[in-house]
């Protein structure tokens, strides 16, 4: 299967993932790619969007409060925790080369089953 997205952030614990990424819509060249945040539940596979309500990247961290909870980091871990149950979940910071083959191949799945036009994911 042909991969139509670049993996930008990868953040990893046992039970979820995080992942940035930048789905290429178009074959033009000067055409910019659709960002998205998704929340990867490991256990049951399933895969959600997380839509941006605010951005704060200062002073090398990253802070982004989405939809469904708020994530902090930096270049070596995380934490994010969920909007509706509080729950914490402290993550590590990962190459994007890291992401196993079974997320990606969810990824891409998830891709071609949505319609991305409403995500305001542009950068």
């Amino acid at each position: 299967m042909i991969r139509t997205f670049e993996c930008l952030h990868y953040l990893d614990n046992h039970s979820i993932c995080i992942l940035e990424i930048c789905h290429v819509v178009t074959t033009h060249e000067n055409e910019p790619g659709v960002f998205v945040w998704l929340l990867i539940d490991k256990k049951n596979s399933q895969v959600k969007p997380l839509r941006s309500k605010a951005i704060d990247l200062a002073h090398h961290q990253g802070e982004r409060y989405f939809d469904l909870g708020y994530l902090k980091y930096d270049h070596t871990r995380g934490t994010f925790i969920e909007e509706f149950d509080a729950s914490r979940h402290g993550l590590e910071v990962c190459s994007c080369d890291q992401v196993p083959q079974y997320i990606l191949s969810l990824v891409q799945h998830w891709l071609l089953s949505t319609d991305l036009s409403d995500h305001s994911g542009r950068r």
